[in-house]
C-alpha cells in the first residue's frame, strides 16, 4: 500500500477585512438638507403630469446641477430654441415652482447652453457667500481670503 501523508494542523480563519469604499463624491444639497438630483427627479415627475409641454424641453437637454437655490439645465449643442423657451418668464416660473414643492424651499430656475456657467466674479463669490450663510448659519462660516495675484 501507499503511506498516507500526516495531517495538517488547520489554520485559524483569517478576520475579514472590511475594505474600504470607494470615496464618492458629495452631493449638492438642497436647503434643506435633500440632494439637488433627488430634487430635480422628482420636481421632472411633478411636471410631467402638470406642464409636459416643459417636460417635454426639459427631456431633450440635461440637469447641470445646482447651486445654493439656483437649478441649472443645459441645452444640446446648437439647440438654443429650448433655452430662449424655458428662460421664458412663464416656464421659468412653471419650473420654479415644480423645484420649491420638490426641494421644500424657494427655488430658482435657468437654462443656459452648454459651456456658460456665470463667471464667479465679485457678484457670484457674494452669492455664494450669502447662499452657504443662509444654509449652515454665518457663525459657522470661517472665510479665508487670499490676495488676489
Amino acid at each position: 500500500g501507499v503511506a498516507a501523508a500526516p495531517a495538517r494542523p488547520s489554520r485559524p480563519a483569517r478576520p475579514a477585512v472590511a475594505k474600504p469604499d470607494a470615496p464618492s463624491v458629495p452631493q449638492a444639497l438642497t436647503p434643506t438638507g435633500r440632494a439637488g438630483a433627488e430634487a430635480w427627479k422628482e420636481a421632472m415627475a411633478a411636471l410631467k403630469k402638470s406642464a409636459p409641454g416643459v417636460h417635454g424641453m426639459l427631456l431633450q437637454g440635461r440637469f447641470a446641477g445646482c447651486q445654493g437655490n439656483l437649478y441649472r439645465w443645459e441645452s444640446p449643442m446648437g439647440m438654443d430654441f429650448y433655452v430662449t423657451a424655458l428662460n421664458s418668464e412663464a416656464k421659468r416660473a412653471t419650473v420654479a415652482a415644480a423645484l420649491t414643492q420638490a426641494a421644500g424651499a424657494e427655488c430658482r430656475f435657468e437654462a443656459a447652453m452648454p459651456g456658460t456657467e456665470e463667471a464667479a466674479g465679485d457678484d457670484g463669490e457674494e452669492a455664494l457667500l450669502e447662499s452657504l450663510g443662509e444654509t449652515f448659519g454665518k457663525e459657522n462660516l470661517m472665510i479665508q481670503e487670499e490676495p488676489k495675484a
